[in-house]
């Protein structure tokens, strides 16, 4: 049973490996978005004809300048989904001259049944990537927090101390299929 449970974990470590590697090779660099066509901005309700907004993705945080050094703040991905969303892969980096990660957690809105990997010991990014496997459900369309990462504040900020890395070669959302949604992004600051 042992051996079995080990074998599978060593699966599931080769496809989360394959799936990062994939998701890294994909697309160019660069800061920005690709600009949708129209259609591909805006899905349709087969039934109703109405469309149906857009994916967003949103990362908050409180105003570090408003903390004591010390003092422990979380740095939250949310997304406003309009559809299933089967694989996401982000990174967020961060200045660690004056922050240091401390956790991460997926969402409470994240399906038990998806692989999720997110590593803190690296200087200035934290990589995450989630997927759901062959037969499992994805994310379900809605508000649904994703990623919270607790960091510690250990220097003076200036300027942004933590975001989200807007790279289209790091910053994917997929569906069931494979086919890359398309989002707005937007970050905001909690009090």
């Amino acid at each position: 049973m042992r051996r079995r449970v080990l074998i599978l974990l060593l699966v599931v470590i080769l496809l989360i490996a394959g799936i990062a590697a994939g998701l890294l090779g994909c697309g160019g660099g660069g800061n920005n978005l690709p600009t949708p066509a129209a259609e591909e901005s805006l899905s349709v309700d087969p039934i109703t004809d109405v469309a149906i907004e857009r994916n967003r993705l949103v990362a908050s945080m409180p105003a570090l300048g408003r903390l004591a050094s010390g003092s422990e703040f979380d740095f939250v991905i949310s997304a406003e989904l309009a559809e299933e969303l089967y694989q996401c892969s982000l990174r967020v980096a961060y200045d660690p001259a004056v922050v240091q990660p401390v956790d991460a957690a997926f969402g409470n809105d994240v399906p038990g049944g998806m692989v999720r990997l997110a590593r803190l010991d690296t200087d200035g990014l934290v990589p995450c990537a989630l997927t759901a496997l062959p037969g499992e459900t994805g994310i379900a369309a809605g508000d649904r927090e994703l990623l919270r990462i607790r960091f510690r504040l250990t220097g003076t900020p200036e300027g942004r101390a933590v975001r989200l890395v807007n790279d289209t070669g790091f910053l994917q959302l997929r569906s069931r299929d494979g086919r890359r949604l398309s989002f707005d992004l937007a970050t905001e600051e909690v009090r």
